[in-house]
């Protein structure tokens, strides 16, 4: 994520599937609407998509996308 590109707008941007999707609307809420902070949402967004991935329903894109979000 580059330093001109916040959470947010990275966030709304990404196709992933709907089990992920979930976790990605999580994190918009905790943005726009409780105000959390980048890093602690990001946190939060890498913990739930660890357990997506123990379960087998995290794509391969997601993972990119993901990685891409959480990477600092």
């Amino acid at each position: 994520m580059s330093k001109k590109e916040n959470l947010l707008e990275l966030l709304q941007k990404l196709d992933v599937n709907s089990d992920e999707q979930v976790y990605i609307n999580k994190a918009i809420h905790q943005l726009t609407d409780e105000k959390q902070s980048e890093q602690v949402v990001a946190r939060g967004l890498a913990k739930d998509c660890r357990s997506l991935a123990l379960n087998k329903k995290l794509s391969e894109q997601g993972f990119k996308a993901i990685h891409r979000v959480t990477e600092t």
